[in-house]
């Protein structure tokens, strides 16, 4: 990775005609390739804060794609006016491998939870609009684009890395189903905009009209929203995953991610809430085993055997639906999107229950969470199910009844732990159990690491 990394800044630097620093690139492209099928695969089981080795390999893949495509884009810019010296199928070759390595630049980024490279907007936009301005057949430089711009509008920050890399698979089958548009036509709400001149993310008309000058490019995932809805009633009605052209490996663990992604593609998400800046400490447990051991047997309990301790956080922002955190003090480990954890002001203070539905790291000293707050309060119980001859048995976190959310008792548990069905909720109360027999209603949430369920108790006579 060092030598291909120094390759390639000897060659930005070289003294060369714009077709030959080309040729060259070319060249160490195929090199780039092949190191990254290698490596990137390493990082899907990554947590945050992600390991040095891991994120020495990531920071590698990343610079490596950076120059490829700085030194691509450079070139062709170079040649300006005289774009007659290359053909133009060549042309097109050359914006492509742009456009793959900002992409694959998005994609490690996405998986290893880290900001977006600067200038990766700028130069998928630039080298599109050489391709176009070339008169060259775009459709290989719209598929890149297209799959970039679907992967913003699924909100893939909620994703773990594996979810992300599930995602990407999708999209390279069906991400052309994406609509590009100099003009959006109604309803205006399903479309998205970016601007050329700027190096922005993708914009949602919902949440931010555009500029009235400059030129800008427009896009909606609203069909691919259809095409994902008819994959997920297909798979429900049993057909198999390879008849539908899906990816097959992770799809029944992954299901819920194209669920999540179809709704955003269908219509996209508004914000209900407004966001206010703070600046106040909090204390978070990561660990749902811990948590529930405080709240049954007291703050003791944290200090068990491999338990995480409490770790100290600052409030960055605020909603009436969640937070955005900062790390300050203490351990932390293990982390990614989907976990649920607990939340409190002070020690001493009840614990709330909220789900990471973001994480950024930029570096190892840096750790910052969106938290979705869940449940005011949890009980500590256990859920006992009988599978086949065995009994099993599980902790769970119970989240009362909400009359003015008209949300019924739920039960979170750590996924694949219960199923549908009837099951024993026990409770202990001051050294007192009390067995229910409840039945399994409804899914109501489900993460790669953890599921909320909706159920009702049965009081009747066995």
């Amino acid at each position: 990775m060092a030598a291909l990394r120094q390759y390639l800044k000897e060659t930005a630097d070289a003294t060369i005609q714009p077709l030959q620093r080309l040729k060259l690139l070319e060249l160490l492209q195929a090199r780039a390739d092949s190191t990254c099928a290698i490596l990137r695969p390493r990082l899907l089981d990554a947590t945050l804060p992600l390991p040095h080795r891991l994120r020495t390999i990531a920071q590698g893949l990343l610079d490596v794609r950076g120059l490829l495509a700085a030194g691509q884009l450079g070139s062709l810019q170079q040649l300006g006016a005289n774009s007659a010296a290359i053909p133009t199928q060549d042309l097109t070759d050359h914006c492509v491998r742009v456009l793959v390595n900002v992409a694959e630049q998005q994609q490690i980024a996405l998986i290893v939870s880290t900001t977006m490279p600067n200038g990766l907007w700028l130069q998928a936009q630039e080298a599109l609009r050489l391709l176009e301005a070339a008169g060259a057949d775009p459709g290989a430089g719209h598929e890149v684009l297209k799959a970039m711009l679907a992967l913003v509008a699924a909100q893939p920050e909620a994703f773990t890395a594996r979810e992300v890399a599930f995602l990407i698979e999708y999209l390279r089958q069906f991400g052309s189903a994406v609509e590009l548009a100099n003009r959006p036509v109604p309803p205006l709400e399903r479309w998205y905009w970016l601007e050329q001149s700027r190096d922005l993310p993708p914009v949602a008309i919902a949440r931010r009209q555009p500029p009235s000058q400059g030129i800008l490019r427009y896009f909606s995932c609203a069909t691919l929203g259809k095409i994902a809805s008819q994959h997920l009633i297909q798979l429900a009605n049993g057909r198999p995953p390879a008849e539908l052209g899906l990816p097959t490996s992770g799809l029944d663990e992954h299901r819920e991610v194209l669920v999540r992604a179809q709704q955003r593609w269908s219509s996209v998400p508004r914000r209900h809430s407004h966001r206010r800046p703070s600046h106040y400490r909090v204390e978070l447990c990561a660990r749902m085993q811990t948590l529930w051991s405080m709240l049954r047997e007291g703050e003791s309990a944290k200090v068990s055997g491999g338990a995480t301790p409490i770790t100290d956080w600052m409030v960055l922002n605020e909603s009436p639906s969640g937070f955005a955190l900062m790390h300050v003090t203490g351990a932390i480990d293990d982390m990614a999107p989907g976990d649920a954890l607990g939340l409190r002001t002070a020690p001493g203070r009840p614990w709330h229950i909220g789900l990471i539905r973001w994480a950024r790291s930029d570096n190892p000293e840096h750790f910052e969470l969106g938290l979705e707050m869940i449940s005011p309060t949890a009980i500590p119980v256990e859920a006992v199910q009988q599978r086949e001859e065995q009994s099993q048995r599980c902790a769970a976190l119970l989240f009362p009844a909400v009359s003015g959310l008209d949300r019924n008792e739920t039960l979170m548990t750590r996924r694949g732990q219960l199923s549908t069905g009837a099951f024993m909720l026990i409770r202990e109360t001051d050294g007192k159990l009390q067995v229910t027999q409840c039945e399994m209603h409804h899914l109501v949430l489900q993460t790669s690491k953890i599921e909320i369920f909706e159920f009702r108790r049965n009081f009747a006579p066995a």
